[in-house]
This record gives C-alpha cells, structure tokens and sequence, in this order.
C-alpha cells in the first residue's frame, strides 16, 4: 500500500503542499538567515529553486 494511499495521508500531503506555496506569497525567505537579505526577486528564486526538488523528491516518494 502507498504511503499516500489512506485517504488522511493524502489530506496532509495536499495541506504540506499548499502551506509551502503559499509561503512563498507571504514572503517566507525573509525567515532564513542565508536568503534574508535577499531581494524580492532573488528570494523568490532561491525559494522556489529549493522547494521544487523537495515537491519532486516528495511525489516521487508516494
């Protein structure tokens, strides 16, 4: 049986998921002490750059 494949599981994937992207809306990288300082734009960059792996390792794992 998947990890995935119990129907809370997949609620919480979906809910991790959604948290992440609306991270980035909220600015989030301003958190870390690397991308702090970082404008908007590179922010968006290293952020999104980071989290698109995560998604792939993530989806690739269930």
């Amino acid at each position: 049986m998947a990890v995935l494949g119990h129907p809370f599981s997949l609620l919480g994937f979906c809910f991790l998921l959604v948290h992440e992207m609306d991270a980035i809306r909220c600015r989030e990288w301003r958190v870390f002490p690397v991308t702090s300082k970082m404008g908007d734009e590179a922010g968006y960059i290293a952020f999104t750059a980071v989290h698109v792996p995560l998604y792939a390792l993530l989806l690739w794992g269930s």
